[in-house]
């Protein structure tokens, strides 16, 4: 399923699949368009309340380098962070296409 392609893609870039990083990425995957900061941690404390701010923004920067997220920010507005639909890629890659 779309989990366990998101945990190889994880750790075969040598990042551990933690259950704070696999909810942002659900809640990110599973939005219908761009969320700010403030509406994934509302999101994820309904799960888990003791995940703190530095812990979703330190998530954020890692999924974003690793290109699963994208962030856009808009004139002087927070950023806002949507998932990117890496299906084919994720597909070819876990085939060993790539």
């Amino acid at each position: 399923g779309c989990e366990n392609s998101t945990i190889f893609m994880l750790k075969d870039a040598g990042h551990r699949a933690t259950p704070q990083r696999l909810l942002i990425l659900s809640t990110l995957r599973h939005a219908r368009g761009h969320l700010t900061v403030a509406q994934i941690q509302n999101t994820v404390h309904q799960s888990h309340p003791t995940v703190d701010t530095s812990t979703i923004y330190r998530n954020l920067a890692t999924l974003k380098n690793l290109r699963l997220i994208s962030e856009t920010k808009i004139g002087g507005e927070e950023s806002q962070y949507e998932w990117i639909d890496n299906k084919g890629i994720i597909t070819l890659f876990a085939a060993g296409a790539l």
